[in-house]
């Protein structure tokens, strides 16, 4: 997931406060994405 990506994508991701989503969220915007994170913390 290091390359940029050519077409950028809309992500929503619930539960972003978690370890694991918040790497996974940290590398979808250091690719080019756009990501909306829900969560309740």
């Amino acid at each position: 997931m290091s390359e940029q990506c050519r077409t950028p994508r809309n992500f929503l991701v619930v539960g972003g406060a978690g370890y694991i989503v918040s790497h996974m969220v940290q590398h979808l915007l250091a690719a080019g994405h756009r990501v909306v994170v829900a969560g309740n913390k």
